[in-house]
């Protein structure tokens, strides 16, 4: 197998990356700093019952917050799932309010319009999630707390690149892998329990030789790119058929 495929070297590299000691396996290893916050416990136990998904949609080092974010939430939350969010609501609203000011400045096209349309409405279902009991917004103060919630709760995760890709393949968490760089290094973090979403068709080659059923080399009417970034925004609607989906084929 491949490194990165879930194997024991690429898992024993991942320990070591957080600390974790991998001759003690998980759970003495979460035991040792088995002081998780009360309020992390309170997720813990309310969602052992839900049929949850994880969201981690942004990234510190690329500055980037996933700008589809309140309308995905709004999807999951109507299709039933409980949602726990682990990019902060704050950022996800000061990233709505800039975006708003921009447009208020430049000669509007109607693209811009649909835009603006588009931010009007997220307002309404921030409202609305901030108030829907299926709905939390968290933010763990330590690897440690995130792995207990992901061993404890055992949902299915959504993120782009970030530290939840490596942090599933310890916990062997199923996570729809959302490549919004457009890098050639992706592939380095696919694991088998990981469904992986890109453009890049260098990472999408090197996944395709270890799993010709655990990538999507995705259609360009699929998402959109950023103007300033490059990066790729995976359309809401779409994530959630490849989200039907994947969970329909584990299900098998």
């Amino acid at each position: 197998k491949a490194n990165g495929y879930g194997n024991k070297s690429r898992i024993q590299e991942v320990y070591k990356q957080f600390s974790l000691n991998y001759s003690k396996g998980l759970e003495e290893s979460l035991q040792i700093n088995n002081t998780i916050a009360s309020n992390l416990q309170t997720v813990i136990d309310a969602e052992k019952s839900n049929k949850c998904i994880f969201l981690h949609l942004d990234t510190r080092s690329g500055n980037y917050i996933y700008p589809y974010t309140l309308q995905l939430i709004d999807y999951l939350l109507v299709d039933g799932f409980s949602v726990v969010l682990f990019t902060k609501l704050q950022d996800i609203v000061s990233q709505q309010n800039k975006l708003r000011y921009d447009l208020r400045k430049k000669n509007k096209t109607i693209k811009d319009e649909n835009k603006i349309k588009e931010l009007e409405n997220n307002k309404i279902i921030l409202e609305k999630i901030n108030k829907h009991k299926l709905f939390t917004n968290i933010v763990p103060k330590n690897i440690s707390d995130t792995l207990r919630m992901l061993k404890d709760i055992n949902p299915y995760v959504i993120a782009v690149n970030s530290i939840f890709w490596p942090l599933t393949n310890i916990t062997a968490t199923k996570i729809l892998a959302l490549h919004y760089i457009n890098s050639n290094d992706g592939h380095k973090f696919f694991h088998n329990n990981m469904l992986f979403v890109t453009r890049n068709k260098f990472s999408y080659k090197k996944i395709k030789k270890i799993d010709k059923e655990k990538y999507i080399f995705t259609e360009k009417y699929n998402y959109d790119i950023d103007e300033k970034y490059g990066y790729i925004n995976y359309h809401p609607e779409y994530i959630m058929f490849l989200l039907q989906g994947f969970i329909s084929n584990e299900k098998r």
